[in-house]
């Protein structure tokens, strides 16, 4: 099996166009960059419950999450350096059959999301690790 240019998919038993989910993608598709929170401008806060279901996960009193603080003004202030949110979609046996056989897209992505998480649950995990701010999660996965 083979990806090329022309988002197809390529294997012994012929040729299968992939939906964009599932095509090989140009690198800003990839990924997404929000900005990491400055350690030294950064304030701890409980998150909303609106904020927590933003991202598909229960309200929990005990989490912390940063942002930038006060002191912090302007444009991308706050802010320091890059960081990665990724997804990437393993394509297994199962995968690919249900390619080949012409499953819909709603059936692809359900098994895809089985083994592969969401870029918005990357984001969580990296919210929750304090490496960047929910805020910017959110805006740069909105369109997801």
């Amino acid at each position: 099996m083979m990806m090329r240019e022309d988002r197809t998919l390529h294997y012994r038993g012929g040729k299968q166009p992939l939906l964009p989910e599932l095509a090989p993608v140009a690198p800003p598709d990839l990924f997404r960059n929000p900005p990491p929170v400055d350690p030294a401008t950064r304030e701890a806060y409980t998150p909303t419950e609106a904020e927590c279901a933003a991202f598909g996960n229960p309200f929990d009193p005990s989490l912390r999450f940063y942002r930038p603080g006060p002191e912090a003004a302007g444009r991308n202030a706050g802010y320091k350096g890059r960081t990665g949110l990724y997804e990437l979609i393993v394509i297994d046996e199962t995968l690919r059959r249900m390619i080949h056989e012409g499953a819909s897209e709603a059936m692809l992505i359900a098994h895809a999301r089985k083994n592969s998480p969401a870029m918005l649950e990357d984001g969580w995990n990296k919210v929750i690790a304090s490496l960047t701010s929910a805020d910017e999660v959110l805006r740069v996965t909105r369109d997801e």
